[in-house]
């Protein structure tokens, strides 16, 4: 239980301090450019027909 709210008040902390350098725009595009899905990157889970994006 300490461990998750520990690990929610340092999220918290990295966006406040994120926040301040820059503007909340700019952090929110940033992050939705990560999440593009492309298709070249997409790799078999081996005996399956699953397909992931590898991390």
């Amino acid at each position: 239980m300490q461990r998750g709210i520990l690990l929610t008040l340092f999220i918290l902390g990295c966006f406040i301090v994120y926040s301040q350098e820059n503007n909340l725009d700019e952090f929110v595009e940033s992050q939705q450019n990560k999440l593009v899905y492309d298709e070249s990157k997409l790799i078999q889970a081996p005996n399956t027909n699953v397909f992931l994006i590898p991390p």
